[in-house]
């Protein structure tokens, strides 16, 4: 499940590894920060969050699950890959997550136009 897109909760000791080295790594975008400081999230609320995910009821679709990796195989779209989400009001679409300029972006479309990768 998708509840955090592109975020990485880690513990890290910025006088042991550089702030430097770790905003430089690959699939680093940026660092979560107040003013020029890492912004610091406390144990309780990382914590929290565990708790009320284990809470949730796992999306589901056939045998797709919210977070699956999916290409689109037919329309504009085709070629493309994406994230599945979930399935919407609508008894013949999906919703499914497309990065577009770096930014995730949901579109619906029909389940029959997507498969698993």
């Amino acid at each position: 499940m998708i509840f955090f897109p592109r975020y990485l909760f880690a513990r890290l000791d910025f006088d042991i590894i550089p702030l430097s080295s770790v905003a430089w790594m690959p699939g680093v975008r940026r660092i979560v920060s107040s003013g020029s400081q890492p912004a610091p999230v406390p144990d309780e609320v990382v914590e929290l969050v565990r708790e009320r995910l284990e809470e949730i009821e796992e999306v589901r679709y056939g045998n797709l699950r919210q977070g699956d990796r999916v290409r689109i195989t037919s329309g504009p779209l085709r070629d493309l890959e994406a994230i599945f989400d979930q399935p919407t009001s609508s008894a013949d679409r999906v919703r499914i997550l497309l990065d577009v300029m770096g930014r995730l972006t949901s579109v619906e479309i029909d389940p029959s136009e997507i498969k698993p990768i």
